[in-house]
This record gives C-alpha cells, sequence and structure tokens, in this order.
C-alpha cells in the first residue's frame, strides 16, 4: 500500500492499511475466473496455522468475500479429482500433485506430476493458479477482516484492501469532512468521490465535477467562484461559479496539484471560511464538502503548491492502492468492464458464462489467466482501454488471447460440411486462411476447407508460408518460448502452429529454454 512518510504528522492520514482489529492473518485463495460467472470474486481463508491445504473438485469450500456466505468447493467437471497439494515451508510453497496429466500452470509453469517450489516472497504478489485450462485462482497473503459496508457500489472489488477503502469512506462521508484523495494515475480517484458522495447524506445534491487543469489561469476566479454582468470586458450576463453549482452537495477538484499560484490563497479562504467572492459581486456563504484529488506530491518545492492549502484539504487524506496491490479484485474489474463494453463484441462469439463451448470458455478463461499475470502500470484505466481494445477486435490478434476463439465445427453445430469438388484446386492463400481462422489447428482447418487431415497436412508441406511443428528446428523454438516466458499459447500464436502439437512435442522433448 502507498504511503507518504513526508507528510506532515498534524494531518489525520486515512490509509486502507490492514487493521489488527477483528482479523486473522493467513492467505486467501481466490477466484479470479469460473466458468459460471457468478463465482468470481468467492474466496477461500487459509490462517496461518495451516501448514497445507488442497485444490480439487471438491476442496476448498469457497465463500463470498463481502458476506461470508458459503457458497460451495469449485464443482467443475473438468478438473480432476486428485487434489493439487499446497505445502507451505518456512521460506517456499510447494504445489505436487499425483494426477499424471494435471493441466495446472504456477505462474506460468507447468506442473507434470511433480511438485514445484515458489518462493515465499511471491506470496505478497499473488501466486496465479490455472486450472485444467478453465478456472484461475489467485493466492497471496491476506487479512479476514469484518466489513461494514456489503454493497460495493461504484467501487468493483471485493479484496480486504477494498473493503477497508469502503469502510473508511463510510466513516468520513458520517463525519462530513472535506477529503483529499492520493493515488496513482488510473486508481480511480473520481469513483471513490462519488462514492463518498452517495454514502453521505448530501447523496441528493449536486455533484460537480472540476478539472483543475482544465481552467485557464486567467479565467479561474471566474470559473470556481462566479462573476456578474459587467463585472469584466465580455461578462454579457451574471455567471455562477462551481462552488456555488455545489452548493449543499459535493465539489470535486481533480488535478488539485495544477491549481494555479494566483488561485491558491483565494481558494484557500473559499475551503476555511466557506464563503466566495464572486467577481464583480458580493460576498456569498455556500455550505458543500470539497474532496479533491491528485497524483503528485504537494509537498515537492518543484510543484510550487501552497503547504497552507495542502494542509486544509487535506484534513482527512486517503491512498489509493494501485492495481497491481489489488489483484485479487482483477476478476471482478474485469467481468464488470466485459459487461460495459458487451456491445462491442462480435455476435459469433459468446459472452463469459453464456456459452457451452468449451473451446469458447477456454478461451475466456486464458483471458483473465493472462490479464492476472501482467502487471497494470496504467491501474484500472489501463485494464478497461485494453478490455475494450480486446472487445472491438472481437478476442483475434491480442497480446492476451493470440488463439482467439474457434467457432463450432460443422459437425457440432448442425451444419452441412463443406465438400469441394475438387480438393486440388486449393490455392495456398485458401489454406493459409483456413487455417488463421482455425488457430492454426489441423484438424479444425481440414473440417472448414472440407478436406481430410492427411491432404492438408501434405499441401501444408508443400505450401512456402506453412509448416508444421516438426519442421521448426529446435534453436527457434527455445529462442520463442524464452520471450513469450514458456507461455505455449503464445509461442504458438508467434509460430503460427498447432498449440496441441507444439505441446506434444515439448512433453515429448528435453529442451531446455530457461
Amino acid at each position: 500500500m502507498q504511503t507518504d512518510d513526508s507528510l506532515d504528522a498534524t494531518l489525520e492520514s486515512v490509509s486502507p492499511l490492514f487493521s489488527s482489529k477483528n482479523s486473522d492473518t493467513g492467505l486467501s485463495l481466490r477466484i479470479v475466473y469460473h466458468p459460471d460467472v457468478s463465482r468470481i470474486g468467492e474466496c477461500a481463508f487459509f490462517t496461518s496455522e495451516q501448514s497445507s491445504f488442497s485444490i480439487c473438485r471438491s476442496l476448498p469450500v469457497f465463500s463470498k468475500a463481502l458476506s461470508g456466505e458459503l457458497c460451495s468447493a469449485l464443482d467443475d467437471p473438468y478438473i480432476s479429482r486428485t487434489p493439487l497439494r499446497v505445502d507451505l515451508k518456512k521460506d517456499r510453497v510447494c504445489f505436487s500433485s499425483a494426477a499424471k496429466n494435471a493441466k495446472v500452470l504456477i505462474n506460468q509453469h507447468e506442473l507434470c506430476g511433480k511438485s514445484l517450489c515458489v518462493s515465499n516472497a511471491e506470496l505478497e504478489h499473488g501466486i496465479v493458479i490455472f486450472l485444467a485450462k478453465r478456472i484461475v485462482l489467485l493466492l497471496r497473503n491476506d487479512v479476514m477482516r469484518e466489513t461494514k459496508v456489503l454493497d460495493p457500489g461504484l467501487l468493483i472489488g471485493s479484496s480486504t484492501v477494498m473493503c477497508e477503502l469502503r469502510d473508511k469512506l463510510y466513516q468520513i462521508a458520517r463525519a462530513g469532512t472535506d477529503l483529499l484523495i492520493r493515488g496513482a494515475s488510473g486508481t480511480g480517484k473520481e469513483l471513490v468521490a462519488r462514492t463518498l458522495h452517495a454514502m453521505s447524506d448530501r447523496a441528493n445534491q449536486p455533484f460537480i465535477a472540476v478539472n483543475m487543469s482544465a481552467i485557464p489561469a486567467e479565467l479561474g476566479a471566474v470559473e470556481l467562484f462566479g462573476c456578474e454582468k459587467g463585472a469584466f470586458t465580455g461578462a454579457d450576463s451574471p455567471r455562477m461559479g462551481y462552488f456555488s453549482e455545489a452548493d449543499g452537495g459535493t465539489l470535486f477538484l481533480d488535478e488539485i496539484g495544477d491549481t494555479p499560484c494566483h488561485l491558491q490563497p483565494q481558494l484557500l479562504r473559499v475551503i476555511q471560511e466557506r464563503e466566495i467572492q464572486v467577481v464583480g459581486g458580493g460576498i456569498k456563504k455556500v455550505k458543500l464538502c470539497v474532496v479533491s484529488a491528485t497524483d503528485r506530491n504537494l509537498q515537492s518545492s518543484e510543484l510550487g503548491f501552497s503547504g497552507p492549502l495542502h494542509y486544509r484539504l487535506g484534513s482527512t487524506e486517503l491512498f489509493l492502492p494501485t492495481l497491481d496491490e489489488r489483484r485479487e479484485d482483477l476478476g471482478e474489474l474485469a467481468m464488470h468492464l466485459v459487461q460495459r463494453h458487451r456491445g462491442d463484441l462480435s455476435p459469433e462469439v459468446n459472452m463469459p458464462g453464456e456459452c457451452d463451448d468449451p473451446r469458447q470458455q477456454n478461451s475466456w478463461a486464458y483471458l483473465f489467466y493472462r490479464m492476472t499475470m501482467r502487471s497494470w502500470h496504467g491501474n484500472v484505466r489501463e485494464l478497461e482501454n485494453r478490455i475494450r481494445q480486446l472487445m472491438l477486435s472481437n478476442l483475434y490478434d491480442s497480446a492476451f488471447l493470440q488463439r482467439g476463439t474457434e467457432a463450432k465445427s460443422a459437425v457440432n453445430s448442425g451444419e452441412v460440411r463443406r465438400v469441394l469438388q475438387d480438393p486440388v484446386s486449393l490455392t495456398a492463400q485458401d489454406i493459409s486462411q483456413a487455417m488463421r481462422e482455425a488457430g492454426w489447428e489441423i484438424a479444425a482447418a481440414a473440417r472448414k476447407l472440407g478436406v481430410t487431415r492427411q491432404f492438408l497436412y501434405r499441401r501444408i508441406h508443400n505450401t512456402d508460408e506453412l509448416r508444421l511443428v516438426g519442421d521448426i528446428p529446435a534453436e527457434e523454438l527455445v529462442q520463442c518460448l524464452r520471450e513469450h516466458d514458456g507461455v505455449v499459447d503464445l509461442c504458438a500464436a508467434a509460430l503460427r502452429v498447432s498449440r496441441v502439437a507444439l505441446e506434444r512435442r515439448l512433453r515429448d522433448s528435453n529442451l531446455q529454454w530457461q
């Protein structure tokens, strides 16, 4: 959690850090993705006294993170009944399974009927577990605590840090104090301000959001405090300022660190006295809550921000976590954003939770897995932009989901399979297009073309731009694995070959790429 040791000791700083009161330390196992999307966000908690536990189809039992209501185990038929055992050692976490074909990835490393150990330091950031290419879990250090606010509202996420944040907001809203929100770009500072407004007694009054960096310096006083007719050249009519518009409600001053220097003394007096000096007019009393936000260090000498104004704005300060600090919320956030932008998705691709085709289900699971594995320096804003790009591209040709989703075969969909009168007339372009649409899988491409796999194998051998997994030199394969951190799906897409065949070659070879 972000903290700032340079803060003045007289400030009341509220940071959503874990509280030891009414809480237990241990590990949380969070569902980031499940084919039953209503289960995303559920959590199983293991206390620090537990030295081991198991993950399988029937264990552990998960519960709703906010209410604590017990739900069920993972209950997915594709997950092995043989448990994935997790042993907590002094300096490492060890995963093991007796299943020969467990289909488990631990932080991108495949668990193939053997044990895999991860440093305990990884628990701070979280260990990603990908089960049977269908379910994504996140294991990390956590604190189990009671929460007062059970409705997430605008702030999506049921992680401990978000529960703490909502509880703090509720306290601030009840007190009615001004608030300074600190946090990196994209962490949702305006959403926090709107949530505070919705929790307060002013919820039915105006909420006015102002970007201080967008206000022209010469018009700042007019924009904020208003003006009377004739107050200056061009003032043809009286104008209400932002403070007057927000009277009785909440005024949100975003990018407060960019406030022009000559406006800062005026702003300080308004916040202290709750009265504004209308340009060309008299003094007017206002009653409102002022919420300001910035991602800058207001105490930096280079910024030149007024110290007294900082202290007044920050009678209460709140620090927002980055998305990397609350990775367990990624599933709920991503699902919320996918639902928001579902109109951008091709009707040929079903939404998660609405498709029966295992391939599409696995593709969505893989997307959530890749999102959980990467860092989000742009926080929630970057996540939303990336998801929207994926939806617009219909999940094809993306950095997360290289192999896309394959349409149902003609046999499964009940359509008549295409039969060519003369397969030899197929051009190299026809074959390349079918292979690309089929995610480079031979069987699917053959069905699309209405030819046998044997025929397609022969044509690939005679087509310069296509090749089979066995044709790839070992050196090129090792280099590709290194570039993509050993993720087979990404390597298959980069090499334009069958993922299934690539997995088979890697399993049967002794290639060393790490």
